[in-house]
């Protein structure tokens, strides 16, 4: 990659990475900071502040040279970069990649670098697809690298009268999803039909399925936010400025008690910020509970909302991370 990123960088050409995890991107960034001095970050673990920072520069007239990230640049930001070097991904994400570079008209062509692994995908994107996607783009023609991709045009035909040795991106999502099959999922099938005939479903049963599918309606861990602050916020525009979106999954993943590198901690239970309310005042204050907790949410929500002996309504807000595990340089990594 070193020798991809020097010949553009050298160029003066203006290179986008993409990778499929944060921990890659931040391995990425780590290797190429030292030696590139205009390169920036992103990904969805930095603050809100700091990521509407980090947009601010990448939208501007200068943007960096090099810029490194996960999927928060698919979409939704207008860039115009001369290099895409990317994950292999699903063929719909890596379009949305690709659409990121050579976006002004004219002759300009843009280079794209797809980096193969040994795990189709990094168990983000189905491997299987992932996999059939990069043979076809290898076999687009016997010599491969001779044609060149047309990722704007989609046209089964060969475009230009093939004069231009170019073949249009759904010819090749075409061969890609030719043998593709659909599996149903039956159990998560019946999960879901019960809770849209149940009419008569009770809090309990409706509760018992959600964590049945993995405490979430969708396919994906629920995202709880973690505050990231040295004090206690100020109020909850201070708490939602210096917080980040974490999944459930990733604070509890396999066996490494990621929360006892990632969270704050005390006596064996973890940090939340609380509203404490009394007839009084509200505060925003801390609150320790136990780690068994944060991994039921619906008794999180609805466990803590009352502490009669004080008479105080306590209403959970985020869970605070350790003061070593967030930088505004790299964003929160345990």
């Amino acid at each position: 990659m070193i020798k991809i990123i020097d010949s553009h960088y050298n160029s003066d050409e203006k290179i986008l990475i993409i990778r499929n995890t944060v921990e890659k991107a931040v391995h990425t960034y780590r290797e190429l900071k030292d030696k590139y001095d205009d390169i920036l970050l992103i990904h969805g673990r930095f603050t809100d502040l700091d990521r509407r920072e980090k947009l601010l520069k990448i939208k501007s007239r200068n943007p960096p040279r090099i810029i490194i990230a996960t999927q928060i640049l698919e979409a939704g930001v207008n860039l115009d970069y001369d290099v895409l070097i990317t994950d292999a991904a699903s063929p719909s994400s890596v379009v949305q990649r690709v659409g990121r570079i050579a976006r002004s008209c004219g002759n300009r062509n843009g280079y794209v670098y797809i980096i193969k692994s040994e795990t189709f995908g990094d168990g983000i994107y189905n491997g299987d697809l992932v996999k059939r996607f990069i043979e076809t783009i290898l076999s687009v023609d016997e010599k491969c690298y001779t044609r060149r991709i047309e990722w704007r045009i989609p046209s089964e035909k060969d475009i230009n009268n093939n004069k231009d040795n170019k073949v249009s991106f759904l010819t090749i999502l075409n061969k890609a999803y030719e043998d593709a099959r659909i599996n149903i999922d039956s159990e998560l099938y019946t999960r879901f039909r019960d809770l849209a005939v149940g009419a008569m479903l009770s809090h309990k049963d409706i509760n018992d399925i959600i964590i049945k599918l993995g405490g979430n309606l969708l396919h994906a861990s629920i995202l709880l936010p973690v505050f990231t602050g040295n004090d206690t916020p100020k109020d909850v525009q201070d708490l939602i400025n210096n917080s980040v979106l974490i999944s459930l999954n990733y604070i509890f993943s396999s066996n490494d008690k990621k929360y006892d590198k990632l969270l704050k901690t005390r006596d064996n239970k973890i940090a939340i910020l609380v509203y404490l309310c009394d007839k009084e005042r509200c505060i925003i204050d801390e609150y320790y509970v136990e780690p068994t907790i944060i991994r039921d949410p619906s008794f999180l929500i609805y466990g803590l909302r009352r502490d009669e002996k004080d008479y105080k309504i306590i209403s959970p807000l985020s869970l605070v991370a350790k003061p070593d595990a967030y930088s505004k340089d790299i964003g929160l990594l345990a």
